[in-house]
């Protein structure tokens, strides 16, 4: 799942124009204005992860948050984050323009 979820953002980053066009026709003109690409968080919702899954979110270069949700008697959704690694303050995303200009 993490490896769809992270060629989801490659696409993101790539398909900016197609992005904005979608989240206008489906929420407005402010919404789609409103998108700040500079620093994308991606958030992997799913029953479980494995090992691998926690190790590669510390080893790339990207927001990731990997939770866990369980579904309790009675219908409570319960989420639990498992594993989160913020870009690193040196990473530049692409598209951004350098600190100062």
């Amino acid at each position: 799942m993490l490896s769809q979820s992270v060629s989801y953002l490659a696409w993101l980053d790539s398909a900016h124009h197609e992005f904005e066009a979608l989240v206008k026709e489906k929420l407005g003109t402010e919404a789609a204005e409103s998108i700040d690409w500079r620093n994308p968080r991606m958030t992997c919702i799913a029953a479980g992860f494995s090992h691998h899954d926690r190790v590669a979110v510390q080893r790339l270069h990207e927001r990731i948050d990997l939770v866990r949700y369980r579904i309790f008697d009675g219908g409570l959704l319960g989420l639990l984050l498992v594993e989160s690694a913020p870009a690193p303050t040196s990473w530049v995303y692409p598209n951004q323009p350098p600190s100062g200009s």
